[in-house]
């Protein structure tokens, strides 16, 4: 057969954002998949040089834009380290609390897309009610829906509103309850495991000579996850399991999500029961004042690194000071972007209908590949 050309992209309702694929088949076989970027680059880094570093936070939601909190709290950590400070016990976690919602939130919101990806537009819909009382939650806490700019170098903003936690309680409650029901609708349908399960297949060694990260790295059976191999915050103190699964493809990849979010609602759980009193911000006084101090902040020249598990996988921020009250430079390095290296890799031989399937299961988020 003559071999084709397929434009994927960079508009493709199941390219999870804007990705553009030159996808070469022979019949329905895919041979070739040549990658486009840079549809979605909006400079992330540059922008850190010329933004006082608390005029960054929000900036940094916007780099993960489905889980935002996330690369908030990367920010916050390496100015914090490069200045001394430590944040309040409280505040960490209120951080930790936060942090796992907004795994929640992406994890089931891959769940709806993934499903709907594989024509199951129950799953799409079922997923996004469960996702929604986390969203309102997160809300609450943080005042922003989607860009929460809610962490500040010491703490947090404010304290965790009243009920707060009892609410967090009962939502993950029900979540815990209705999760398998979500899973049986998966994984008792023939057609959603014929279309993942041997589709995809990343080696073991394959995944760590691409350096893939987060859960399409557990997905092939390595178990690394920055929470347990370098714990920051009070993780050390929580207990939780690092989810992983043998097989390495799709169908792999999406049940290590699923078994991730049993693991954050695990972890929430004992976050409420743990979270101590105390100030939420190592500054006392109103947020202006701490606003002013803030705005004054100069930090010495100083070279730092820090790294976090975020819900796409690790990530990481190498801040450059110079003594003034901007950065001198911000290296990113992004989840989305590593895990992308390897579609080409893995598209070679599948069928070009299981196109959706190899790009869902990546869980990209082109806000952290494009930067």
């Amino acid at each position: 057969m003559s071999r084709t050309v397929l434009q994927f992209g960079p508009q493709h309702p199941s390219g999870g954002g804007l990705l553009h694929m030159l996808v070469t088949f022979d019949g329905d076989t895919v041979e070739k998949v040549d990658i486009d970027l840079g549809f979605l680059h909006r400079a992330f880094e540059k922008r850190a040089e010329d933004r006082q570093f608390f005029q960054y936070i929000p900036v940094t939601n916007k780099i993960d834009y489905v889980g935002t909190i996330a690369w908030e709290g990367l920010w916050v950590a390496a100015v914090e380290k490069a200045i001394g400070w430590e944040p309040t016990k409280r505040a960490q976690y209120i951080r930790v609390m936060s942090l796992e919602m907004q795994r929640i939130i992406s994890h089931l919101l891959f769940f709806g897309a993934f499903g709907a990806d594989l024509g199951q537009m129950t799953v799409f819909l079922w997923a996004f009610r469960e996702r929604e009382p986390f969203m309102n939650l997160l809300e609450e806490l943080t005042g922003g829906r989607l860009l929460c700019n809610y962490y500040r170098f010491g703490g947090v903003d404010s304290d965790v509103p009243p009920n707060f936690l009892q609410k967090l309680s009962s939502a993950v409650d029900t979540l815990e309850g209705r999760l398998p029901e979500l899973e049986g609708l998966c994984e008792d349908n023939r057609i959603f495991v014929e279309r993942t399960k041997g589709i995809g297949i990343i080696p073991k060694q394959k995944a760590m000579d691409f350096q893939v990260c987060g859960p399409v790295l557990r997905g092939s059976g390595v178990s690394y996850d920055v929470r347990k191999n370098d714990p920051y915050l009070v993780y050390p103190e929580l207990k939780f399991d690092v989810v992983t699964e043998p097989a390495g493809d799709c169908f792999a990849r999406y049940r290590v999500r699923v078994r991730e979010i049993y693991e954050s609602i695990k972890i929430i759980k004992q976050v409420i029961e743990k979270i101590p009193e105390g100030p939420f911000n190592m500054h006392p006084g109103t947020p202006q004042q701490r606003l002013v101090k803030y705005w004054m902040l100069k930090i010495p020249p100083k070279e730092v690194f820090v790294r976090y598990e975020n819900p796409k996988g690790e990530g990481s921020i190498y801040l450059v000071t110079d003594g003034g009250k901007m950065a001198y430079r911000a290296k990113m390095k992004a989840a989305a972007f590593c895990n992308l290296q390897i579609l080409p890799e893995i598209c070679k031989g599948v069928r070009i209908a299981d196109l959706p399937a190899l790009v869902g299961s990546l869980d990209l988020v082109f806000g952290e590949v494009d930067r």
